[in-house]
């Protein structure tokens, strides 16, 4: 079987990059499929994670993001010739490879591929969930919003399957004809595993509004005056890290919270903590959640819409807190810090839980689409 994923680039250590990484790798190593992966803009940066030898690399090298350069006027001509030049290469690659499906990101790249390729099954990933994404929250002028939106939409409603990783996401899209629930797959790990003894708590996740990094900060603040030998320790980049680090030397908490850069083993850091916070203010999968039990350490999330919920089993293996709650969640925090037995159990559970998102459980799952979708066409 031949497919190809179509992607604006992989360049960055997000979770989307990981994880189409991984399935690519997983689909041409196990099933010796033909992989193929368009990226639209990735220039000269390095994939962060490693690509399987036979998982083929083509970028069309657009760049669109150097259009926000431009004034708005200016911008339209540019992004009008860049969609051009898109259509056309992607065009030119699509024909010469001859996939058997098209896999790509519910994003406006749907457009475009439901327009060009009719004639192929065409699958589309919803890692964004409907009510976020980026297409609806990323135009200020409400008529180019809602003529966005509304294309958008249009074109979700032409592929053959669009894939949801949670049923709270599939519901929200009210297309269930067409829409398939699989999960995220999460890493095997059997390398590295904490012993819930280090007072340490671990948040990893981008310093952006999404991630809630202000929640994390308001409710470390009250663990901090009953616990101030305890550390919270956050690792990612993003546009308001400058913004959390100040707040977090207003508050008096540098010595508390500790920021850290991206690293790509990033379980030898679940490990040396002994719970995983999440404050997001939603979530549509939570992989950081997933990897963390791996390593045997309990989450202490909010219960955002709708990834958490659909991983954590509360008072199990972790526990979940009322949405945007901060009293409720730093109780949560204090009391696994306080019963170090039921923190430990709760991660003994967690890396027993989470076995049933790891490769052998949800790409069979993925086999199995791309089977009944070749069945349909034919």
């Amino acid at each position: 079987m031949k497919i190809v994923y179509v992607y604006k680039a992989l360049a960055l250590w997000g979770g989307i990059e990981r994880i189409l990484v991984d399935k690519m790798n997983y689909l041409s190593e196990q099933y010796n499929y033909d992989i193929y992966i368009i990226t639209t803009c990735q220039g000269m940066h390095p994939i962060p994670y490693k690509l399987a030898a036979n998982v083929v690399h083509i970028d069309l090298g657009i760049r669109f993001h150097t259009k926000y350069q431009y004034s708005y006027p200016q911008r339209l001509w540019i992004s009008h010739k860049m969609n051009q030049a898109f259509k056309k290469k992607l065009d030119q690659q699509i024909n010469n490879i001859k996939p058997d499906i098209i896999v790509t990101v519910a994003d406006m790249f749907v457009n475009v591929i439901t327009s060009l390729f009719p004639h192929i099954p065409i699958i589309a990933e919803s890692h964004s969930m409907k009510s976020h994404t980026a297409i609806v929250e990323n135009h200020r002028n409400n008529i180019i919003r809602n003529y966005i939106r509304n294309k958008y939409l249009q074109s979700i409603n032409k592929v053959t399957t669009l894939v949801t990783l949670t049923q709270g996401d599939a519901t929200e899209w009210k297309i269930p004809e067409i829409t398939e629930i699989i999960p995220n797959c999460i890493h095997y790990n059997e390398q590295y595993l904490s012993s819930c003894e280090n007072k340490k708590v671990i948040l990893v996740g981008r310093f952006a509004y999404q991630k809630g990094i202000d929640y994390a900060i308001k409710a470390w603040k009250i663990v901090h005056k009953k616990h101030p030998d305890w550390s919270l320790h956050i690792y990612g980049e993003g546009e308001l890290k400058n913004k959390y680090l100040e707040i977090i030397k207003e508050e008096g908490l540098t010595n508390s919270i500790i920021p850290h850069e991206p690293i790509g083993n990033i379980f030898e850091a679940y490990a040396e903590n002994s719970m995983l916070l999440l404050t997001s203010r939603y979530e549509p999968f939570g992989l950081v959640i997933g990897e963390a039990m791996t390593c045997g350490i309990p989450c202490v999330s909010f219960d955002c819409p709708y990834g958490p919920r659909s991983i954590i089993t509360d008072k199990v293996d972790g526990l979940l807190a009322q949405n945007g709650n901060v009293t409720d969640l730093s109780n949560k925090i204090n009391y696994l810090i306080e019963h170090e037995d039921i923190r430990k159990e709760m991660g003994k559970k967690a890396k027993e839980n989470i076995q049933r998102f790891y490769p052998d459980r949800i790409m069979p799952m993925w086999k199995q689409l791309f089977e009944n979708v070749i069945k349909q066409k034919s």
